[in-house]
């Protein structure tokens, strides 16, 4: 049973009764298996769902990354989240790109990415589309005087979801264009992960990880623990093992989801430990700030404030193309 359960300001209680059995069928439960207890996950669905009804959250994230045990590379996010109801907009920035030695695609340089998610209004309620921008500002330190570059980018959403080289897309979207990495080295990445072996059926029976699922109750704060053979979950053999670690705070009365400790393993050439934190909790709060809003509409402007006949040369020339950016003036 889960009682308690709090949906929309309703409570609701659910029960599964075993009304009739074949005990020709049933099998007796082996007292040697380890059994976890699921019971406590009400708990962490009402913070989940109280949280998605806020209209702003705040995100700060401490991302590492060990790819095909040739580079470590730590870099730090801010993002924000506004949600009107309708869309989603958000708006990130990773300040002071780390250089890499050997990887970096350029030396004595400062590297600044801004990235937007902007809504498409014209697409239909159903389709929850819209653009990508990166905006990457690059420092060059010279002997007597720095120069600064601007590179914009931008892509439709279904460049990542319905294309046939979304993956392609998304690694150096990510990788090359946001992080400044070489791109002999994104294709590396690239051609490890396809070639880590084929799908094979889910295998439930090994979902979990010795984590497994645990609850620790500390009054005002809550903690989960959870671990995820996702390979086994899902068939897909490029995943690896996923351990969670999220833990939530009750504000005003209520339970929200306020951090989150994730590791991730993918095609066994590239690791990632994140650590995100949700700042500013705020259930009265019902846009981003303006400061916030005037960053994002400046992403977004180098491609807004073109003319029509400029907007039609960039996309035939660059919209969707990553490793070919347009050079802000």
């Amino acid at each position: 049973s889960l009682p308690g359960l709090n949906f929309n300001d309703k409570t609701i209680a659910l029960a599964v009764e075993i009304v009739d059995f074949d005990e020709n069928k049933a099998t007796p439960v082996n007292m040697s298996y380890q059994f976890m207890d699921f019971s406590d996950i009400k708990v962490l669905l009402d913070f989940g769902i109280n949280t998605t009804r806020l209209n702003y959250y705040h995100l700060t994230a401490d991302i590492k990354v060990n790819a095909i045990k040739i580079f470590n590379i730590d870099f730090q996010l801010d993002f924000y989240v506004y949600v009107d109801g309708v869309s989603t907009r958000v708006y990130g920035v990773i300040d002071d790109v780390p250089y890499v030695v050997l990887v970096s695609d350029d030396m004595l340089t400062d590297v600044k990415s801004e990235f937007v998610f902007e809504p498409d209004h014209s697409a239909s309620n159903n389709d929850v589309g819209g653009y990508f921008h990166i905006l990457r500002t690059e420092v060059h330190k010279g002997l007597f005087s720095n120069t600064t570059e601007k590179y914009y980018y931008r892509s439709d959403s279904k460049n990542f979801l319905d294309s046939d080289n979304s993956y392609k897309n998304l690694i150096y979207y990510l990788v090359v264009d946001m992080l400044d990495i070489k791109s002999s080295l994104a294709d590396m990445i690239i051609d490890a992960s396809l070639d880590s072996g084929s799908n094979s059926n889910p295998d439930y029976e090994k979902a979990f990880t010795d984590t497994g699922f645990q609850y620790t109750d500390n009054g005002s704060t809550k903690n989960w623990k959870l671990g995820l053979d996702l390979k086994s979950l899902t068939g897909v053999s490029a995943l690896g093992d996923i351990e969670l670690s999220i833990d939530g705070k009750e504000v005003n009365g209520k339970g929200y989801l306020s951090g989150l400790n994730a590791s991730l393993e993918l095609v066994k050439v590239v690791e990632i430990t994140a650590k995100i934190n949700v700042l500013d909790i705020n259930p009265e709060m019902k846009t981003w700030p303006s400061s916030v809003h005037s960053k994002y509409n400046t992403v977004i402007r180098n491609y807004n404030a073109l003319t029509a006949a400029s907007k039609a040369t960039f996309d035939s020339t660059y919209m969707n193309k990553p490793l070919k950016p347009y050079k802000v003036k």
